[in-house]
């Protein structure tokens, strides 16, 4: 049985801990696959590693400069153009 987040896709700031890391966890349960990021690469690791195969960590998206990289490998990695993508979600 598929989970209610079967072929959808999350960016999950701060989801090295807390709330942030457990709501990507159930995202997952859920079947979906999620990007988290966080500032320290060791706890992203961590978290990335405890999340499994459906989960990418990504760029601190603390850092203003570094969401162009952010956005750009999320667009790489679903192969999708991010103005159609901005367009479907309405953003």
């Amino acid at each position: 049985m598929a989970g209610k987040l079967e072929g959808k896709m999350a960016l999950i700031t701060g989801g090295n801990s807390g709330t942030g890391l457990a709501t990507a966890k159930r995202f997952v349960q859920e079947g979906g696959f999620v990007y988290v990021t966080a500032r320290r690469q060791a706890e992203l690791d961590e978290a990335v590693k405890a999340l499994g195969p459906q989960s990418r960590g990504i760029t601190d998206a603390s850092k203003l400069d570094e969401l162009d990289v952010l956005f750009a490998q999320i667009k790489r990695s679903i192969g999708m153009n991010w103005t159609n993508v901005s367009k479907a979600l309405s953003i």
